[in-house]
């Protein structure tokens, strides 16, 4: 298992889907988008949006706007990672850069 760590940005929630063709009932869900940094071969940091595909977007949606630490698989497909939130885990808050180490990180105004 894998951590992703980053801020979570979005909770969407994906209505459940009929496929036309085969009938098949696929569930409703939450698409989870968070944003971290990977560093480059030349030392440069990178920012990028991370899909994760939930059943439960409560926990997420607890922690949006803040960072967050999040077990992950990936897999890699066309020369690519691709991210999966491991089911049954729960994300938990980090303290960012601009949080004190050991105070909870404030939920942004609304």
């Amino acid at each position: 298992m894998l951590t992703l760590n980053g801020q979570v940005m979005n909770v969407l929630n994906v209505p459940e889907f009929t496929d036309k063709k085969t009938g098949e009932v696929t569930p409703a869900r939450f698409r989870v988008q968070v944003m971290g940094q990977t560093l480059t071969p030349q030392g440069e940091n990178k920012i990028e949006l991370v899909n994760l595909t939930v059943m439960d977007g409560a926990p997420y949606k607890a922690l949006q706007g803040q960072q967050a630490r999040i077990p992950v698989g990936v897999f890699v497909t066309g020369g690519s990672a691709q991210f999966y939130a491991i089911k049954g885990a729960k994300p938990e808050a980090v303290a960012s850069r601009n949080t004190p180490a050991g105070a909870a990180p404030t939920a942004p105004a609304a």
